[in-house]
């Protein structure tokens, strides 16, 4: 199906709200808009909801996956703040609370509370986002977003029943019946493997190779003929500001790739690096412009943050 974008700022889009009755906040309301039900003029992306828990609001989903098996996502709000959640993927699942080889978890938030959400996806993967207050404010330039990606990966025809992960900048290996007080803050899942080997756990397993929650090591990787962008300040970042002029220079495009155990390379959906670089914000107003799409020959993109060098297709297909 046809890529969608979601925002909290859609009309009839359920906001982030932290006066629930369970759970910390209403995640799984936003989950059920965007993975089921649709809102507004927007259709949902077809996922299915496997279960619910009865002791908190822990709700398992499961996407459309083009590999073997499906992959099911445990998913609640996180368990010591309010503007944050839980993720972990997992091969099998008896009750929310009961799983089977899993993934890392993620623990997915922002310090400085939420401003809105983004979801941008189809029935086999998306890409979700919470964006921090603090992007509103003269921090925009310092404080990012925090991005996950879950979902299926590209084999290029390489039989993998289990082709899809969960990448996300703050992972801990364990269930997350384990994990009680997560960190929280800013990141963006690909910058835990661009400049060094990250050690977690993003696959439930590889072919040939038993279920442990040992770690796995991996890097994100995008060519880009530019020089990647690894400072925070504007000042120190090479790269164009100006949308127009960016898109008038536009001379390559790649996607984005997790290159696992020295071994495996899969191509990450929906993730595109671009050279020139784009360093995107509004000095004017003070903050950033990330999330904002725009067109190039016909297809929708949007830009993760300011320093960060990945891309979002928007629409067409991943």
């Amino acid at each position: 199906m046809a890529v969608n974008f979601y925002s909290s700022e859609d009309a009839g889009a359920p906001q982030w709200n932290t006066s629930v009755s369970v759970g910390k906040n209403n995640i799984i309301e936003i989950l059920d808009a965007v993975l089921l039900t649709g809102y507004g003029s927007k259709p949902g992306l077809g996922w299915t909801k496997e279960m619910a828990s009865t002791i908190n609001d822990r709700t398992v989903y499961s996407n459309q996956s083009a590999h073997a098996n499906k992959m099911n996502l445990l998913v609640q709000s996180h368990p010591s703040n309010s503007n944050g959640a839980m993720f972990q993927i997992a091969e099998s699942v008896v009750t929310p609370e009961e799983f089977y080889g899993y993934s890392s978890c993620i623990s997915c938030g922002t310090t400085y509370g939420v401003n809105r959400w983004i979801i941008i996806g189809d029935e086999r993967t998306f890409i979700f986002a919470l964006m921090p207050n603090s992007m509103k404010t003269s921090h925009f330039y310092v404080y990012a977003p925090n991005i996950i990606y879950v979902g299926d990966v590209d084999t290029d025809g390489f039989e993998m029943p289990n082709a899809w992960c969960l990448l996300g900048s703050h992972s801990y290996n364990g269930s997350m019946n384990t994990i009680t007080n997560p960190n929280i803050g800013y990141g963006i899942f690909n910058s835990i493997g661009t400049t060094q080997v990250a050690l977690t756990r993003p696959f439930t397993a590889l072919p040939g190779e038993d279920w442990s929650e040992n770690n796995m090591s991996f890097q994100c990787m995008a060519l880009n003929m530019s020089r990647y962008i690894t400072d925070y300040w504007p000042s120190k970042v090479s790269g164009i500001e100006d949308l127009d002029e960016f898109l008038t220079n536009v001379s390559y495009q790649s996607d984005w790739y997790i290159y696992l155990e020295s071994k495996y390379v899969f191509r990450l959906r929906g993730c595109i690096s671009f050279t020139p670089e784009l360093f995107y914000f509004d000095k004017a107003n003070g903050q950033t412009r990330g999330f904002v799409p725009f067109t190039i020959d016909g297809i929708d993109y949007c830009h993760s943050h300011n320093w960060n060098g990945m891309f979002f297709q928007t629409s067409g297909e991943w």
